[in-house]
């Protein structure tokens, strides 16, 4: 986990500023499309996943591994299942989501940027 101080937040914010655009435009869009489908409605929905999720683990008897990878800080969630059927495999494939990938690639990003003004920052007179 990384602790941002706020001259932290402002060189990230600076050297991530694209990506604060694009987050902000996207974050707009996606309260606009909340408040029209409804907030109660999408909690339930949620709630209704969630319950459908835990049932599919149950019935495939998925279990999580968790792997923890020496020297990237990262931890590494594998789930593993010992059903019959095809469908419970499927649900169970070993693949990294883009998401968890694009977050860890730009929290390192992010970390470089900040030790090097922090590095900058003391080394001035």
């Amino acid at each position: 986990m990384i602790i941002f101080h706020y001259i932290d937040l402002f060189i990230a914010e600076e050297y991530l500023s694209a990506d604060m655009q694009l987050y902000k435009y996207f974050k707009a869009k996606f309260d606009k499309k909340l408040q029209e489908y409804g907030e109660e409605r999408m909690k339930q929905e949620v709630a209704r996943l969630r319950q459908q999720n835990e049932n599919l683990r149950k019935t495939c008897g998925i279990e999580e591994k968790i792997f923890l990878s020496a020297g990237l800080n990262k931890s590494l969630r594998i789930q593993d299942t010992e059903s019959e059927e095809p469908y419970c495999d499927l649900i169970v494939s070993a693949n990294l989501s883009i998401t968890e990938v694009a977050m860890y690639t730009q929290r390192l990003r992010t970390r470089t940027i900040v030790e090097q003004k922090n590095r900058t920052t003391l080394n001035r007179p």
